[in-house]
């Protein structure tokens, strides 16, 4: 018998900077939650075996600039990939959904191979 399930890794929070092909975009207060997608089965000896599998990005970025500007929005709403160069210099592939507020942005999408 096997169970699969997302363990919660790692939180990110603080402000960023996103970037598209190499352009900066806007500035973006961020909130992530990085989660293993982890598999247990039992083994032939009955004991449960713990098997980590891929990684999933997932949280909301909230822009600086309360109201964004007619060229931002439409880029961070075509579902492709951008860069948010987070505080502590690490950058993460992302790509962003915005919901019901202009300045709001869920992130759907990532890297499947990010470094934490």
């Amino acid at each position: 018998m096997s169970e699969t399930f997302y363990k919660l890794i790692k939180r990110l929070s603080g402000t960023g900077e996103i970037y598209k092909d190499g352009e900066r975009i806007t500035s973006c207060h961020y909130n992530l939650q990085v989660r293993q997608k982890t598999k247990f089965q039992t083994d032939q000896l009955g004991r449960r075996v713990e098997s980590p599998g891929t990684m999933k990005l997932s949280g909301v970025l909230v822009l600086v600039d309360k109201e964004a500007d007619a060229k931002t929005v439409p880029v961070l709403n075509s579902g492709l990939p951008l860069d948010l160069h987070l505080s502590d210099g690490r950058v993460l592939q992302v790509a962003v959904q915005s919901e019901v507020l202009k300045n709001m942005f869920n992130v759907i999408n990532s890297s499947p191979n990010f470094e934490l």
